[in-house]
Parts: C-alpha cells; sequence; structure tokens
C-alpha cells in the first residue's frame, strides 16, 4: 500500500510506525529508479519525492504544516501528515 493511502489509516502508535516504514521503502524504492534513469532535476522524482536532502525534507515538513491547518488535537495522524508533506511539500 502506498504511504499516503496508509495516512487514512493511522490512528496508533503500530499504524504510524506502519506509515513510516512504507515511507522509507517508498523511498528507498525511488533512490534505485533514480540510479537507472535519473529523473529531471526540474521534476519530482519517480515516486513523487520533492526532496533528497534531510534539510529539504525538514523545510518542506516546516513550510507545509504552516499552510495547513493542524491546529487541532495532534493525533498520530496529523503526525503522519506532516511527515508527508516533506515528500511531497514543495
Amino acid at each position: 500500500m502506498e504511504p499516503f493511502e496508509l495516512i487514512e489509516k493511522v490512528n496508533s502508535l503500530e499504524t504510524f510506525l506502519d506509515f513510516l516504514k512504507a515511507l522509507m521503502l517508498d523511498k528507498r524504492d525511488e533512490d534505485e529508479k533514480e540510479k537507472i534513469e535519473p529523473s529531471s532535476p526540474y521534476d519530482s522524482g519517480h515516486n513523487g519525492w520533492e526532496h533528497n536532502d534531510i534539510a529539504s525534507f525538514l523545510d518542506a515538513m516546516h513550510a507545509g504544516t504552516k499552510d495547513n491547518d493542524f491546529s487541532k488535537e495532534p493525533s498520530w495522524k496529523n503526525f503522519a501528515e506532516i511527515i508527508y508533506m516533506g515528500k511531497i511539500y514543495e
């Protein structure tokens, strides 16, 4: 299952960890694909990753969290959504 699909199922520490594992495997898969056929530097990677270094990933998490409504009570799902921002937010 894709990490984005798992976000809706995150409701506990266990399902949050499942999400993190899927996200990690998704990044590893993209890195392998990029070795074989590099994406344009102006596009996201094969699996949709916008950021390839930790600083850019964290910056995207920060910006995505500020630009979206996460003012509600924190939950495991919120944490998953915020981390997913690091993958997709430009």
